[in-house]
């Protein structure tokens, strides 16, 4: 593990996932704006990757969709803390300008009540799909962020539709136990090495409490309005609250 650095979350931080919004979408853009007008009240809200389906670099930025979810970050009055997922990676200095704080690449440990919780995306732990953590390294390389900031925008755009496709089809073929191939004894790993007492992820798109070694635990989110426990909300005594990011409608 990597020196992770340290965020403090407060009573009223707001963690979700996997929202996947697409910026060809104008009703994305909208969604976007009154989930952060929803969750105004929250001093620090955590996005744990897959915020767009997908993004690649300054290029994307200056399109209409992107330019709109760019305003609402920036709009935004708490402190929004951003850990990319495997859509995303190749976010970069046209996000961190919106954030006004660096992207944290590969998580975070957050203080909640005085625990340390471990905050990542969760395609690290897939670790039996040698064949995605080849293309995870070649997506997070230097060579890949050279190309994607100096190829023509229509090239990149139509690279991230391609990966889209790529991630969608071979979802279906991975090895799992009902989630996408997450493996217990390697999150357990990270935790021990980062000192944590509890691990939270998205990725895998469906809620899951998972006990470890020596009473630490793992928790998985639902992926954002897919489940009823999409959101931990940090509550007034600093303990850990799952349940949906939005109200239910009826």
């Amino acid at each position: 593990m990597p020196n992770l650095p340290v965020v403090e979350l407060p009573p009223g931080s707001v963690v979700i996932a996997d929202l996947h919004l697409d910026g060809e979408l104008p009703v994305h853009g909208q969604l976007f704006e009154e989930l952060l007008d929803h969750l105004a009240d929250a001093p620090v809200l955590v996005i744990l990757g897959d915020l767009f389906e997908y993004w690649l670099g300054p290029k994307q930025a200056q399109l209409p969709g992107a330019q709109r979810f760019l305003a609402a970050i920036r709009a935004f009055p708490g402190r929004l803390v951003f850990v990319p997922g495997n859509r995303d990676v190749l976010c970069g200095r046209e996000l961190e300008a919106s954030l006004g704080s660096p992207i944290l690449m590969d998580g975070f440990v957050g203080m909640l009540g005085g625990e340390r919780w471990l905050f990542l995306h969760g395609d690290e732990l897939c670790i039996a799909d040698t064949a995605y953590l080849r293309l995870r390294r070649a997506l997070r390389s230097r060579t890949m962020r050279f190309l994607v900031y100096n190829l023509p925008g229509f090239v990149t755009r139509g690279l991230a539709k391609r990966l889209r496709r790529h991630s969608s089809h071979s979802v279906q073929y991975k090895k799992t136990d009902g989630e996408t191939g997450q493996d217990p004894g390697f999150a357990d790993t990270l935790m021990s090495a980062a000192s944590c007492v509890r691990l939270v992820v998205g990725h895998a798109h469906t809620f899951r409490e998972t006990e470890l070694s020596k009473g630490k635990k793992w928790y998985v989110l639902d992926a954002f309005r897919a489940g009823p426990k999409d959101a931990l909300r940090v509550g007034p005594e600093g303990g850990a609250e799952w349940g949906p990011c939005l109200t239910p409608t009826k």
